[in-house]
């Protein structure tokens, strides 16, 4: 709930169905009747119902899920930091399409990239962006599925402190204008490509049954 009120928890440790291992990220897709998971221990994508728990499906990533997002029109998105590309799936898991692949020169628009959103006008396959971030060249990344292999990139927000305060980024959320970006400092405010503010990071919560910094296992 938005007041932080936990309503529910599901899973254990493992590698059986409806088990996780390193669970890195969530999304939830517009209609909120499926919750997907980047199991990112397991190597796949496991999707519950987000009010139940039940599991509904689950399908291998060939490479390591660290991010995850879905689209308006339910295209799942999930960051490949393994494979330095961005995967995309129908909601059922069969694979469609594979952005930031190497283009005709080699060179790759991805190094390391972890959290994304597909969101942001309706996703690529809306005519909008994914938005991803790289940890490994340390900058925001718009790539465009629609484009040729070698030149989806659509632009870039370069995160290296020269011009603004940046950071390794490990998450991103676009809202219009407005890019939300988590660092280890804090999360950076960006709108229209200009920095605004840095919100503080949260304080640290140590459950007894789950010490900081190691995981519930």
């Amino acid at each position: 709930r938005a007041t932080g009120e936990l309503v529910g928890a599901w899973g254990s440790y493992g590698a059986d169905p409806a088990q996780f291992d390193a669970p890195e990220d969530v999304a939830v897709d517009s209609s909120v009747t499926r919750l997907y998971v980047a199991d990112t221990g397991n190597r796949r994508v496991q999707v519950l119902h987000p009010r139940s728990g039940a599991l509904l499906g689950a399908w291998p990533v060939a490479g390591l899920p660290r991010g995850i997002s879905v689209a308006d029109d339910g295209s799942v998105y999930v960051a490949d930091s393994a494979g330095a590309r961005v995967l995309k799936y129908t909601p059922d898991g069969t694979l469609t399409d594979a952005l930031g692949e190497p283009g005709p020169d080699g060179d790759r628009p991805l190094e390391l990239p972890l959290g994304l959103d597909a969101g942001a006008g309706g996703g690529a396959a809306g005519g909008g962006e994914v938005v991803v971030a790289d940890a490994g060249a340390q900058r925001i990344v718009w790539l465009d599925g629609g484009r040729p292999e070698g030149d989806q990139v659509v632009r870039t927000l370069a995160l290296d402190s020269r011009s603004s305060p940046g950071g390794v980024p490990l998450d991103v959320a676009v809202d219009d204008d407005d890019v939300y970006i988590s660092v280890d400092r804090g999360v950076l405010h960006y709108a229209n490509g200009t920095y605004r503010t840095t919100h503080p990071p949260l304080q640290e919560y140590s459950h007894p049954d789950c010490p900081m910094p190691d995981p519930c296992r």
